[in-house]
C-alpha cells in the first residue's frame, strides 16, 4: 500500500520551514501541493505561509498570498489576520494594520478577538500613538471584546514612557485582575523618571502587599 502525503503532511512541512525562517523551501512545498490536484493548500496552509512572511518581515509577499488565497476560494481566518496585524505593527506601518483591521471587520464571517486589537494597541503605545491606542481600546469595548493584562500591560508601558503617569495610574487602578511584575516595575519606574518618588514607594508597598517582593 503506497502512502501518499494529505493536506496535514504539507502544512507539517510548510510549518516547519517557516518555522526555521526558511521560506524558500517553504514556498517550493506549498508549489508542490499545488500541482497536487488532490490536495490543495486550504486556509490552514495560506495561514502558516503568511505567518512565516510576516514573522520574516515579508509583508509584501504575506500580501500576495493572502489575495492568492482569497482568489482560489480560501477565506483568511483570525490567525490570518492577526498575523498580518502584527506583522505591520512590528515594522511600524500602523495605516496598513488599521486597514487590514477594517478589512476583517467588514467580512463579517471572522471577527476581531481581544488578542487581534491588542496586538494593533501595543503597535499604536510602541510609536508613541497614545490617542490612537485608545481610541482602539474604545471600539473594543463597544464591539464586546474585553481588554485583557496584556492590554492594559502595553496602554501603562506606552504612557509611562512618555511620562503621563496620571493616564498610566488611571489604567493601573482600572486594570483587571492582578498587575504582573512587569507593569509593577513599568510603574515604579515611569514615577521615579517623573521624579515622583512618594508615588513610586506606594507602587512598591502595594507591590509587596501583593506578594510580589519580598
Amino acid at each position: 500500500m503506497i502512502c501518499e502525503p494529505d493536506v496535514i503532511t504539507y502544512n507539517n512541512m510548510i510549518l516547519g520551514f517557516c518555522k526555521k525562517g526558511d521560506l524558500d523551501s517553504a514556498r517550493k512545498v506549498f508549489c508542490q501541493m499545488r500541482e497536487k490536484n488532490d490536495c490543495l493548500p486550504n486556509t490552514v496552509t495560506y495561514s502558516i505561509l503568511i505567518d512565516g512572511y510576516c514573522k520574516k518581515g515579508e509583508l509584501e509577499e504575506a500580501i500576495k498570498c493572502m489575495n492568492e488565497m482569497e482568489k482560489q476560494g480560501c477565506e483568511p481566518n483570525l490567525f490570518t489576520y492577526t498575523s498580518l496585524i502584527h506583522g505591520f505593527c512590528k515594522t511600524g506601518d500602523l495605516d496598513r494594520a488599521r486597514r487590514v483591521l477594517s478589512r476583517m471587520r467588514e467580512s463579517k464571517d471572522c471577527l476581531p478577538n481581544t488578542v487581534t486589537y491588542t496586538t494593533l494597541i501595543d503597535g499604536y503605545c510602541k510609536k508613541g500613538e497614545l490617542e490612537e491606542a485608545m481610541k482602539c481600546m474604545s471600539e473594543m469595548e463597544k464591539q464586546g471584546c474585553e481588554p485583557n493584562q496584556v492590554t492594559y500591560s502595553a496602554l501603562i508601558h506606552g504612557f509611562c514612557k512618555m511620562g503621563e503617569m496620571e493616564n498610566a495610574q488611571k489604567l493601573f487602578d482600572e486594570m483587571t485582575g492582578d498587575p504582573d511584575l512587569i507593569t509593577y516595575n513599568t510603574m515604579i519606574h515611569g514615577f521615579c523618571k517623573t521624579g515622583d518618588f512618594d508615588s513610586a514607594r506606594r507602587v512598591l508597598s502595594q507591590m509587596r502587599k501583593e506578594g510580589r517582593v519580598g
